[in-house]
């Protein structure tokens, strides 16, 4: 009888101790209020991608995401629904992505998505469809938010920090040419 208690016990113990090391694998990669990966995982992640680019000539791309108006939202709603139009649009964006993509907070409104197996110009279409989803899916009394994005491929010779930069100055025209067309 002792022995099967002590196999009890032990089970207890490893199953206590698997589900606290999962739980701290959340916290360190995960972004608390949306659950999409945090900021420290990203370049890990790329650098992967990266690898698999230049070894199998697979490509990927990336896609920086500013949500638009939501200054709008935080001040006129507040941050708690402001926060909770950050939950749902990480819904929205895991509803159309792939188990392989992988969505990425990077601090406020922004986020990253990165997308193996996709060239910049297939990655852009399908970015666009969900572009065009947000202003009816995150709505808020007299406030939508809009979504601004930029689409970067992945490529063997780039550096990183050159592919999230080259990721931002697309975001920023973006934004622009949406500003300008509204005008």
């Amino acid at each position: 009888m002792s022995s099967g208690l002590v196999m009890l016990l032990t089970a207890v113990i490893v199953r206590t101790y698997n589900e606290a090391i999962q739980a701290a694998e959340n916290v360190a990669t995960k972004d608390p209020l949306t659950g999409a990966l945090n900021r420290r995982t990203l370049i890990e992640n790329i650098e992967l991608e990266s690898e698999r680019v230049t070894r199998y000539g697979q490509t990927c791309s990336i896609i920086m995401i500013d949500l638009d108006n939501f200054k709008t939202l935080n001040d006129k709603l507040g941050h708690g629904i402001g926060d909770e139009m950050l939950v749902n649009f990480v819904k929205l964006v895991q509803q159309y992505t792939r188990k392989n993509d992988k969505l990425f907070r990077l601090g406020g409104d922004e986020f990253m998505l990165l997308i193996p197996g996709m060239d910049a110009r297939t990655a852009e279409t399908f970015i666009a469809r969900i572009q065009n989803l947000v202003p009816s899916q995150l709505s808020v009394d007299s406030v939508a938010l809009g979504m601004s994005f930029g689409v970067c491929e992945v490529t063997a010779d780039t550096a990183i920090e050159q592919l999230l930069e080259l990721a931002d100055q697309a975001l920023y025209q973006n934004k622009a040419k949406r500003k300008e067309q509204k005008i």
